[in-house]
């Protein structure tokens, strides 16, 4: 297993899931279940507080269907992509600039699915 580089400092921020519509499923959480909605990106993405947890609720074409997953904030995205290759991951999709974030989605050695992103430094 390869040493974790000391940029990467991975920190758990949400419960990842792709909905079909974003307002729905956040009306769904929000009036029925009682969750807060932290913030929402248009039709995009939506995060809600459900306790010492966020649930992200993204759109269509923002994260991989039929999936659940986890976002994984590091201050080093490529150290972190990497370490999780060396230890038998791989690659969903490549880094990309996104709105807010540069971001890469990577397969942990069990299966499940890590949305990793870096702040953007603006």
């Amino acid at each position: 297993m390869p040493e974790i580089p000391a940029g990467i400092d991975g920190v758990l921020r949400s419960v990842v899931r792709q909905v079909p519509d974003v307002g729905e499923a956040c009306a769904f959480y929000v009036e029925v279940l009682g969750f807060s909605l932290q913030f929402r990106d248009g039709d995009r993405w939506a995060q809600l507080s459900a306790g010492d947890v966020a649930l992200a609720l993204a759109g269509p074409g923002e994260a991989e269907p039929g999936k659940t997953g986890v976002t994984l904030k590091v201050r080093d995205l490529q150290a972190a992509v990497a370490c999780v290759v060396a230890a038998g991951g791989s690659v969903v999709r490549p880094a990309a600039v996104g709105a807010h974030e540069v971001r890469a989605t990577v397969i942990d050695p069990a299966g499940l699915l890590l949305y990793v992103y870096e702040p953007s430094a603006t």
